[in-house]
C-alpha cells in the first residue's frame, strides 16, 4: 500500500470547493439518478420519518421526501451548499432542517434517524475517515434501518489523478488526488464492491442490495470519458 500525506487539510479543500458550487445553485441538468429512484418507488413505505442526507449538497435527493411528507435534515460540511438546498427548496415551498457538520463526527444523538443516505459525499475522504463515516451513520441509525451509499467506482476515468493510498494489493480500491477536471485538487476514493461489503459488514450492516455499478460514456471533443459510479444498500443489524 502506498500511501502520502497531503499538503493541506483535505477538509478544508473540499469546504472550500463546495462554498464555491454553491454560489452557483442547481444545474438544469441535474436530475435524480434511475437507481434512487427505483429504490425510492420500492422502499419508501418501509423507510421511516426521519431522513438524513449525508452531505446534501444541493438538496437534490432530500426533495422527494420532503414533498411525501418525511422529516428530513441535510448535512454538509459546506455552508454555501447548505445556502443552495435551502434556496432550492424554499423555491418549491418545500422546507427542511440544514445542518453544518463532517461525516466524521456527525452531530447527532445515536439512534436519530429512520434512513440515511449519502450520495457522492464520503468518497471524499481518505479511508480512515471513510470508516469513521460508516460507523458514525451506524451510530445514528436505528436499529434495522436503511442507509443507501453511491461513491465512485475503480472503473471511473473522469479525471487524471495522482494515488495516494493504493489497496488494490488487496483486491480493494483506492484514494487519489484528482489532477484535472472540475474537482482538481480534491481527495477521491475509488471503491469497489468487495470493499463496500466489507465496509458494511465491519461497521454493523448486511447488504440489501448488492453492489450496483453505473458507468457512462461521453464524448468531449475527439476524447471519450468514462465515469462510472457505485450504489450499495445497507440495513443496520
Amino acid at each position: 500500500m502506498n500511501t502520502k500525506a497531503t499538503t493541506k487539510n483535505y477538509h478544508d479543500q473540499i469546504k472550500e470547493h463546495w462554498d464555491e458550487q454553491g454560489k452557483v445553485g442547481w444545474k438544469k441538468d441535474e436530475g435524480i439518478d434511475p437507481f434512487f429512484n427505483q429504490f425510492y418507488s420500492e422502499y419508501k413505505q418501509q423507510l421511516g420519518h426521519e431522513v438524513l442526507d449525508v452531505g446534501c449538497g444541493n438538496g437534490r435527493y432530500m426533495v422527494p421526501f420532503v414533498r411525501d411528507g418525511f422529516s428530513v435534515t441535510g448535512l454538509d460540511i459546506s455552508q454555501g451548499m447548505l445556502n443552495s438546498a435551502e434556496r432550492a427548496l424554499t423555491e418549491q415551498n418545500l422546507k427542511a432542517r440544514y445542518v453544518i457538520g463532517n461525516s466524521v463526527s456527525l452531530p447527532f444523538e445515536n439512534q436519530s434517524f429512520d434512513f440515511v443516505m449519502s450520495i457522492g459525499t464520503i468518497h471524499h475522504n481518505t479511508m480512515d475517515d471513510i470508516k469513521k463515516s460508516f460507523s458514525e451513520i451506524e451510530r445514528v441509525l436505528k436499529p434495522k434501518k436503511y442507509f443507501l451509499f453511491m461513491g465512485r467506482s475503480v472503473s471511473d476515468k473522469e479525471f487524471e489523478r495522482e494515488v495516494i493510498e493504493d489497496y488494490r494489493d488487496l483486491g480493494l480500491g483506492f484514494t487519489a488526488i484528482d489532477k484535472t477536471g472540475w474537482k482538481k485538487g480534491l481527495v477521491q476514493h475509488y471503491f469497489n464492491g468487495k470493499e463496500l461489503q466489507q465496509l458494511g459488514e465491519q461497521n454493523g450492516f448486511e447488504v440489501i442490495i448488492e453492489p450496483h455499478e453505473q458507468i457512462r460514456v461521453t464524448k468531449k471533443g475527439q476524447d471519450e470519458i468514462q465515469t462510472s459510479r457505485i450504489w450499495i444498500v445497507y440495513r443496520k443489524v
